[in-house]
């Protein structure tokens, strides 16, 4: 019988060649199914975002439970309970982790806080401005910022058991993102070797936007110069897969001004249509100003750039469709590589959805609505409020897989998108989010997020809405492209409403008449006409009748074309023959208390078109949102604001909101005058829970110390005495002193003011 005389190490080689071989493959199995749950690459890693499933996607913040829009500002939704002196704000079992964490920049949130992590305290920030600054590991440079009048950190912390954070007092405002994983996942160990260099590789590659993330060296390079005719559908690029288009990048060589709009982006993958959005929009840019720069996608200077990669297992293929009036050329690139469809993954989608305004539907507007398997990864939203930004007081809810939208419920649109109070007027473009517009006086906003880390898994369905305003009050137009992985077949609810192009801004105080809801009125676009319209748009009609609100009136300026008569309160009557659309103010001698009025436009002939209306007020009288502004003291923002839910007693249904935050605060604004012309001067107030002790100065002389502190909100007359201007300005000075002590905060407002008994000498 034949023996095997070879040394053992001989006889164990067959085994050890097949343990290597193992290890050798075992990388590329672990590759494909993704990383450990809680890993910072999620945060950023190309190879990982395609895949689906494994997570439940949850929001826990300080959200009105009631469906109103205290979300925060008496605490009573912001801490989950009181426990050995401290205030647990999030308690929650695994394995899990959190994804992100939000605040607002607020003094009232100036507590320690601690997060025990799976029975030990890990993490002591000294205050919320940590997670923030990068002071305190893990909330690095590159994953956390503070900006726009809010705190992010998208610095990832998993646990297997628990994890709960508390602080050393009451806060106000929070949200945290977070996701639960099956029992017995692998989950990434907390300050582990291996976090901490995946922690450190996630800000390196978050602080270089505009480049693709994952790098192009096996990826092939094509480049096209292509020619868009208007009204048609171009096609850019074709190829066979299977395989993934690991960028794209599009420069608008020619095209007409609103190509941000009227160039639509269209791919198929393997046989579906997938994306069909404006190009502005889905390279987050909607109203086309430039300046955006996220880790995957971006735009400036008519450059676009897309680092999201499309896996394909047939077919992919790219066109234009030019929906302008004027023919577009564009130099294309695609970086293509070949290789197997991912297993787990899903398509690359992306949604364009508009919805006009209506002031009576009260329904939030859709970022995604798509039954099937799936991960959102980046919202790019886009609103017109028409004047202010009471829009942003509205909330995003998820309602996923049959849950309801208590378990994803935030508390403020700009509060979604990273930022805090509006955004504090300033515009910033960052890796994950950001606000790229920001215009009050119009009502303008262009913000964004991806969600990498904190993607939003859905198994069967998903319906994710942001409020229009709280409790979708405001009548605002929005518009913006949402962009996931699903599975093939995956099928969405979504209507365009009010067609593809973007509303030119209103002049001020103007009451745009497509928005008025006066009957039998047939809503015209300007797009391919002669003339131009505010926002585009205007009516034609027989008849329009409305009523409308306005301090003291000396009657209404209208925008219009044709031959009609205009009749105020059935008392005022003025005729109008206009050939184009013109501006005229046929009341001029008018005399109409504040209040409500009702206009009357009869047509004599033909249909006339009407652009808009404005109420003009009477020599004297003041809107408080209309001040000219001077100068101000401190960080706090001054602006106006929707009234209209807080009952019809404002003026022109809104007032002049000034953000004080502390005593000292000051905002200055500018009155006409004549020198030496005195006048009495008459101020009417906002009151509220979270308002503060004003004093109002003319020209250096104080007038009036006045508590605006009122358990609601109301409106308050206030004489302020006589004035003698010395100059041709009077310079009124409205500066915070205190507050009551049942006062949240150091908050004021005015409505209106008037100059009467103007010219008697003193």
């Amino acid at each position: 019988m034949y023996q095997d005389r070879r040394p053992a190490a001989g006889r164990l080689l067959p085994g050890l060649l097949l343990m290597l071989l193992i290890a050798c493959v075992l990388p590329a199995a672990l590759s494909a199914a993704g990383a450990p749950a809680g890993s910072p690459r999620e945060l950023w890693d190309p190879e990982l975002l395609p895949l689906l499933g494994g997570a439940e996607s949850r929001l826990f913040s300080s959200y009105d439970r009631t469906g109103g829009n205290n979300d925060g500002f008496d605490g009573l939704y912001s801490t989950v309970r009181e426990e050995k002196g401290r205030w647990v704000v999030f308690d929650q079992r695994g394995p899990g982790a959190v994804k992100r964490i939000w605040f607002p920049v607020w003094s009232g949130l100036d507590a320690d806080f601690e997060i025990e992590i799976d029975g030990r305290k890990a993490i002591s920030a000294p205050n919320y401005r940590a997670f923030g600054d990068g002071s305190v590991y893990p909330f690095i440079k590159g994953l956390s910022e503070t900006a726009m009048g809010g705190v992010v950190t998208c610095a990832p912390i998993p646990f297997r058991e628990r994890c709960v954070i508390s602080c050393s007092k009451p806060i106000f405002f929070y949200h945290f993102n977070y996701q639960l994983y099956p029992a017995g996942a692998e989950v990434e160990t907390f300050d582990s070797p291996d976090y901490r260099r995946e922690l450190e590789q996630a800000a390196e590659a978050l602080m270089r936007p505009g480049e693709c993330p994952g790098g192009l060296s096996r990826a092939a390079r094509t480049v096209k110069t292509v020619t868009a005719a208007p009204g048609a559908v171009t096609d850019v690029f074709a190829e066979a897969g299977p395989g993934r288009v690991a960028g794209l990048k599009i420069r608008v060589e020619e095209a007409e001004e609103l190509s941000y709009r009227s160039l639509w982006l269209k791919t198929r993958t393997d046989g579906i249509e997938t994306v069909f959005a404006p190009m502005g929009d889905f390279f987050l840019d909607g109203f086309g100003r430039g300046g955006v720069r996220s880790l995957l996608f971006g735009s400036d200077n008519g450059e676009y750039y897309c680092w999201a990669p499309m896996p394909f297992a047939r077919e992919w293929s790219l066109s234009v469709d030019n929906k302008g009036r004027r023919e577009a050329r564009l130099t294309v690139e695609i970086w293509t590589e070949q290789r197997d469809f991912p297993e787990g993954a899903g398509l690359f989608y992306g949604l364009w959805n508009r919805r006009k305004p209506a002031s009576k539907d009260q329904k939030p507007f859709d970022l995604l609505n798509v039954k099937g398997r799936g991960r959102l990864i980046s919202t790019g939203l886009y609103t017109d409020c028409r004047s202010g930004l009471a829009c942003l007081e509205g909330d995003e809810i998820a309602r996923i897989d049959g849950r309801d939208g208590s378990f994803y419920n935030g508390t403020g649109t700009e509060d979604c998108f990273g930022g805090g109070w509006y955004y504090s007027g300033e515009e910033r473009s960052l890796p994950l989010y950001g606000c790229t517009y920001l215009a009050e006086s119009v009502g303008r906003c262009s913000m964004y997020r991806l969600y990498t880390g904190d993607s939003v898994f859905f198994e069967r369905e998903i319906v994710f809405d942001i409020e229009r305003g709280a409790g979708n009050s405001e009548p605002a137009e929005y518009a913006g492209v949402t962009c996931f992985y699903a599975e093939p077949g995956v099928s969405w609810n979504i209507a365009h409403e009010g067609g593809w192009l973007p509303h030119a801004p209103g002049d001020p105080g103007v009451i745009e008449a497509e928005d008025a809801g006066a009957a039998g009125c047939e809503i015209i676009g300007d797009y391919g006409r002669p003339f131009e319209l505010s926002r585009s748009e205007g009516v034609r009609a027989t008849c329009f009748a409305v009523y409308y609100r306005s301090g003291l009136s000396s009657g209404v300026t209208l925008r219009i074309m044709g031959k009609a008569r205009a009749v105020i309160d059935g008392k005022y009557v003025a005729r109008i023959d206009a050939k184009t659309p013109e501006t005229v103010q046929p009341f001029e001698n008018a005399e109409l208390p504040a209040g409500r009025h009702f206009l009357t436009i009869l047509a004599d002939e033909d249909p006339f078109v009407l652009d808009w209306f404005r109420p003009e007020n009477a020599p004297g009288y003041h809107e408080g949102e209309a001040l000219a502004y001077e100068r101000s003291d401190g960080p706090f923002q001054a602006g106006w604001q929707d009234m209209k839910g807080f009952g019809p007693y404002w003026s022109a249904d809104g007032h002049l909101f000034v953000k004080g935050e502390k005593p000292g605060d000051m905002v200055e604004y500018l009155l006409p005058a004549e020198p030496g012309e005195a006048f009495d001067l008459t101020v009417w107030l906002t009151t509220a829970p979270d308002y503060g002790i004003l004093k109002i100065y003319a020209d250096g002389t104080l007038l009036k110390e006045e508590d605006c502190y009122t358990p609601g909100v109301e409106r308050r007359e206030v004489p302020l005495g006589t004035v003698v201007p010395r100059d041709e300005t009077v310079r009124l000075r409205l500066e915070v002193s205190g507050k009551n002590p049942a006062s949240a905060g150091y908050y004021s407002g005015i409505d209106c003011l008037y100059q009467s008994k103007r010219g008697v000498e003193k």
